[in-house]
């Protein structure tokens, strides 16, 4: 089953609904209002002018965020999702923690 974000305006509140229309799930609360929004299950990314924000659909908790500017759209085909800015084209890939945390202590970033 799909899962589609609709933002309300002015609160920065993005509410999950189904195919229906139906509200499915407590909203998320954007830290950046997103310009693109995306689905790749169980994650909802937003897109916003500076950032971008991972959220789980199961808990509406932030998940991950990163810094990113110039992105001039963004799109989610067959689970995957691309960011595209006027020179680059880029997908995210989810990468399990336990190497997320490999790399971080490899390049000396976390002790």
């Amino acid at each position: 089953k799909q899962w589609y974000q609709r933002r309300v305006r002015g609160d920065g509140l993005g509410m999950i609904i189904n195919e229906a229309g139906d509200v499915s799930r407590a909203p998320i609360a954007w830290i950046n209002q997103p310009k693109f929004v995306c689905y790749s299950k169980p994650y909802i990314i937003g897109i916003s002018q500076s950032s971008i924000q991972v959220y789980s659909l199961i808990d509406q908790q932030l998940k991950q965020k990163s810094g990113f500017n110039d992105a001039l759209s963004a799109a989610d085909f067959s689970g995957n999702v691309y960011i595209i800015t006027e020179e680059q084209i880029y997908m995210l890939l989810p990468v399990p923690v336990e190497e997320q945390v490999e790399r971080l202590l490899d390049s000396g970033s976390l002790e």
